[in-house]
C-alpha cells in the first residue's frame, strides 16, 4: 500500500493542494487534494506527473569539489570549509548570489540573511532568465486580488496578454467553470490562446501596440465592467514590456474606487513570490520593504563579473549558463574566482563550479510556499530524507556556522506569516511616482529606439513576444520521462502574411537576429499570431531564445532571414 502525505505543488505560482503517495521510500504518484479556495479538485498534467525527477538516478548524491581541474567527490566538512575560506578571502564586497525560486519561504529568508550578513553584500536576485523590470517601472507588483473560488461570481473578465493555460493552467479550469455559468471573457494580446473558442472575443495586436489597443477599447471595457463584478488578469505579454507601467496606469484610472473591479498581476515561476517576499531581490528586503542601498540584479551581476570579475558567486537551483547569452556567461565565469552551485542535477552551470552541493527537491522538504493569490501553503516531505543530502536551508545554516554568523530568530516563519497576511489584506498597489506624461515619454523613446534598430538593419523586422510554455525542455522536465514527450519541438511562429512578405514558408529553417546576436530556428506559419509579431518559445536548448538578449522584453525587433 502507498503512504500518503498532504503537500503543495510548487511547479507554478498557483500552489495547488496535492497528495504525495510513497512506496518503499519513493514517490510513485501525486494526486490532487480537494481545496475549494485554490484548485478545487484539479491538478494540471505537470502537477499529476511532474514528480519523476525526484528519483532519477542522475540526482546529485554527494558534494563535488574541483581538484586538478576536475570535479571529484568531497565531504560536507571539506566543502563548507572551502566555502567559508573563500568568502572570508573575498575583497571589497565582490560577492554575489543568484537563485531562490525553487526554495521555500524559510529557505529564501535564510538565503538573503546569509548573503547580506554573512557575505556582506547586497547583490542577490532570484530572477534568472526571466524579464527584469525595476520596482520603479513595474507599477504594480505580482499578486492576484480575485480569489479562484470567487471566479464564478464574476460578470466580466479581461485576459490582457495572459496565456492562462500555459502559465496558470488550473486557474483556467476555475475560469472555465465561471464562463459556463455566464461570465463573459475577452482576450487582448499578441497571439490567440488555445481557449479562444470559449471567449466572447479575442483581439490581436503586435507587441508595441499595447497602449493604443487598450485605449481604443477602454470605452467598450468600461461599458462591460459598469455595475458588474470585473477582473482584469494581466499576463506576460503586457508585463514583460516597456509599456507595462503606462498600461497599468490606464487600468488603475479605469478601476477608480470600485470595489467590484480587480487588477491581477499574473507573473512569476515556482515560488518567485515567496523568494521576493522573503527578500531575495536586489531592491527589496524581507516583507517587500524597499532597500535604501540597492544591489545589482541578475543581469548586472553577470555583466559586472564579465567586466571586473567577482571573488565569489553562489548560485542556488538556477542555471544561468543555460538561460543567459553564452558569451556573457562564459566571460562572467572566467572572471569569477570561486563559484558555488547548489542543485539537484549537474546542470551546465554546476559543471562550471568549484563546489557543487546536492540538495533536496520540494517533495522532500518541509516549509512554506507563497501562492499568486497571497496564501501561505504548507509543504511536507513525502519520503524519508535521503542520507547525506540536505535541504537548502540546512546548507545555509551550516555555511553561516562556518562563518561564525549569529543564528536568526527560530520563530521567523510566524513573523513571515503575519506580515504576508498584512501585505495581502491591504492594497498591494505601488505608488506611481512618475506623471502619465513622463511615463508615456519613456515608452515613446523606447519605441523610437526599436524603430531605429529596424531601420538600421535595412530589413523588415518583426516584434518579438517571448512565451514560456507549460512543457519545455528544462533540466527538471528532461528528467521526467512521462512529461518530456509533451514538450513540442520548438518553432518560431509568424502570421502567414508576414511569411509571404519575407519569403518564408511553413517549416523553413530561418535565422533570427537581434542586437548583434543570431540564432537558428524552424518557422511555422500560424494565423493565430498577430501580424507584425513573432512568437519565440523559451526553455529549449535547440531554440535558445535567451541567446538573443539577457533580458527578454517583448517588442524587441527580430530580423528574420532564410
Amino acid at each position: 500500500d502507498n503512504a500518503s502525505t498532504p503537500s503543495t505543488c510548487t511547479l507554478c505560482p498557483v500552489g495547488c493542494s496535492m497528495a504525495l503517495d510513497e512506496r518503499d521510500n519513493e514517490i510513485v504518484r501525486t494526486r490532487s487534494i480537494e481545496n475549494p479556495a485554490v484548485n478545487d479538485v484539479w491538478l494540471c498534467d505537470k502537477g499529476w506527473f511532474g514528480y519523476e525527477f525526484a528519483s532519477h538516478p542522475d540526482r546529485l548524491k554527494t558534494p563535488l569539489m574541483r581538484k586538478n581541474g576536475k570535479l571529484v567527490e568531497a565531504s560536507w566538512e571539506e566543502a563548507f570549509s572551502a566555502i567559508a575560506s573563500n568568502v572570508r578571502a573575498s575583497q571589497n564586497g565582490k560577492l554575489a548570489a543568484l537563485g531562490g525560486n525553487a526554495l521555500t519561504i524559510e529557505e529564501n529568508y535564510l538565503f538573503q540573511q546569509l548573503v547580506r550578513k554573512g557575505f556582506n553584500t547586497p547583490h542577490i536576485d532570484s530572477r534568472v532568465g526571466t524579464p527584469l523590470i525595476s520596482i520603479e517601472e513595474e507599477g504594480l507588483p505580482p499578486g492576484m486580488k480575485s480569489q479562484p473560488d470567487k471566479f464564478k461570481e464574476l460578470n466580466f473578465v479581461l485576459l490582457l496578454g495572459l496565456d492562462i493555460t500555459e502559465e496558470f493552467p488550473v486557474l483556467w479550469l476555475r475560469l472555465k467553470e465561471a464562463i459556463n455559468l455566464g461570465t463573459q471573457a475577452v482576450f487582448i494580446g499578441h497571439y490567440a490562446p488555445e481557449i479562444a473558442s470559449h471567449l466572447k472575443e479575442s483581439i490581436l495586436h503586435a507587441p508595441g501596440d499595447e497602449l493604443s489597443l487598450l485605449q481604443s477599447h477602454l470605452e467598450k471595457i468600461s461599458k462591460h465592467s459598469e455595475n458588474a463584478k470585473t477582473a482584469i488578469f494581466v499576463g506576460r505579454q503586457y508585463l514583460a514590456s516597456p509599456h507595462r507601467k503606462v498600461v497599468l496606469t490606464e487600468l488603475l484610472k479605469l478601476q477608480g474606487s470600485r470595489d467590484n473591479f480587480t487588477i491581477n498581476i499574473m507573473e512569476g515561476r515556482g515560488n518567485y513570490l515567496g523568494a521576493r517576499f522573503a527578500g531575495v531581490h536586489p531592491e527589496l528586503g524581507p516583507f517587500n520593504e524597499a532597500l535604501s542601498s540597492k544591489g545589482l540584479n541578475s543581469i548586472e551581476i553577470l555583466q559586472t563579473a564579465a567586466q571586473t570579475g567577482w571573488d565569489y558567486l553562489h548560485i542556488v537551483s538556477a542555471n544561468p549558463a543555460g538561460k543567459m547569452p553564452k558569451a556573457l556567461w562564459e566571460k562572467a565565469r572566467k572572471a569569477t574566482k570561486f563559484l558555488v552551485v547548489q542543485d539537484l542535477f549537474l546542470t551546465e552551470t554546476a559543471k562550471n563550479a568549484d563546489i557543487v552541493l546536492p540538495t533536496l527537491c520540494f517533495f522532500e522538504k518541509e516549509g512554506h510556499f507563497l501562492s499568486i493569490s497571497g496564501k501561505i501553503e504548507q509543504l511536507n516531505p513525502g519520503i524519508i530524507l535521503p542520507h547525506g543530502i540536505f535541504s537548502d536551508g540546512h546548507i545555509f545554516k551550516e555555511i553561516a556556522k562556518y562563518l561564525d554568523l549569529i543564528a536568526i530568530d527560530a520563530n521567523f516563519i510566524e513573523l513571515i506569516k503575519h506580515k504576508a497576511d498584512e501585505a495581502f489584506k491591504t492594497d498591494h498597489r505601488i505608488e506611481l511616482t512618475s506623471s502619465p506624461d513622463t511615463i508615456k515619454a519613456n515608452f515613446v523613446q523606447h519605441d523610437k529606439e526599436n524603430e531605429q534598430e529596424k531601420e538600421n538593419s535595412g530589413i523588415l523586422a518583426l516584434a518579438a513576444t517571448f512565451a514560456q510554455p507549460l512543457f519545455d525542455r528544462g533540466v527538471r522536465m528532461l528528467h521526467n520521462l512521462r512529461l518530456r514527450h509533451l514538450a513540442k519541438d520548438p518553432k518560431v511562429e509568424i502570421h502567414p502574411e508576414d511569411g509571404k512578405r519575407l519569403g518564408i514558408q511553413d517549416g523553413d529553417n530561418v535565422n533570427l537576429s537581434h542586437d548583434g546576436a543570431t540564432i537558428s530556428a524552424v518557422a511555422a506559419l500560424n494565423s493565430r499570431i498577430a501580424r507584425g509579431a513573432i512568437l519565440l518559445p523559451m526553455g529549449f536548448e535547440e531554440l535558445n531564445s535567451n541567446a538573443l538578449s539577457p533580458n527578454l522584453i517583448n517588442g524587441a525587433p527580430i530580423v528574420v532571414t532564410k
